[in-house]
């Protein structure tokens, strides 16, 4: 089920960062409900173990996000999320294969008030209509490995 969640956010990245609609591609909130305490503490653990400030990480050319159009589209969407209103971006999960490091998960801070939540979830619906529900979620959690 996880494994689902995570391929459907990565979708909803490709739409943030302009990639053309999948039709019957689930969202980002459309599994909100699952993400669970348990999922939240383990996304919490690897924060506590290495974060990285998003946009400074992909400034970095020996860094790389190996799915989803690599580290420049990545750069797009963290300034994205940030421009409608997230807390913080992060990368983590981070591995070196060579010369190169890879991220394995971006984590998006969501705004915990109300009326910055309601705000951060409108923009995002009007830069990709229908795709977004607040469902009380603290993240959005794109997996990279």
């Amino acid at each position: 089920m996880r494994l689902a969640r995570v391929l459907a956010l990565a979708a909803l990245a490709m739409v943030f960062a302009g990639c053309p609609r999948h039709g019957g591609t689930k969202t980002a909130t459309s599994n909100a409900n699952d993400q669970t305490a348990k999922e939240e503490a383990a996304i919490e653990n690897d924060l506590k173990k290495e974060k990285f400030e998003a946009r400074d990480w992909l400034q970095d050319s020996s860094h790389e996000v190996f799915k989803m159009g690599g580290r420049e589209r990545f750069a797009k969407m963290a300034d994205t999320y940030y421009e409608i209103g997230a807390k913080e971006v992060w990368m983590t999960r981070c591995s070196k294969h060579e010369q190169t490091t890879f991220a394995g998960a971006m984590v998006v801070v969501l705004p915990t008030s109300k009326d910055e939540r309601k705000e951060f979830f409108e923009k995002a619906n009007e830069k990709s209509p229908g795709e977004f529900e607040d469902k009380g979620e603290k993240y959005i959690i794109l997996d990279l490995d």
